[in-house]
């Protein structure tokens, strides 16, 4: 993999976790069991955020970061 391969990489995974509440999801997700399903109103439970906020976040988290 080139230098350049892996700033751009290092480059979409900051900004896919710059965000305070998508740091917390992607923690919640990592402390599922791998076989338990999630779905936003589990996360939003989770979270002080709107439902609407937690969907925008995770979108954005999940296409930037592959979760």
């Amino acid at each position: 993999m080139s230098a350049e391969t892996c700033r751009k990489g290092l480059a979409e995974l900051s900004k896919g976790i710059a965000h305070p509440a998508r740091v917390e999801i992607v923690r919640i997700l990592a402390n599922r069991p791998t076989d338990a399903k999630c779905v936003c109103g589990d996360i939003v439970d989770a979270l002080p955020l709107a439902q609407s906020t937690v969907e925008g976040v995770h979108q954005d988290t999940e296409s930037v970061s592959r979760i």
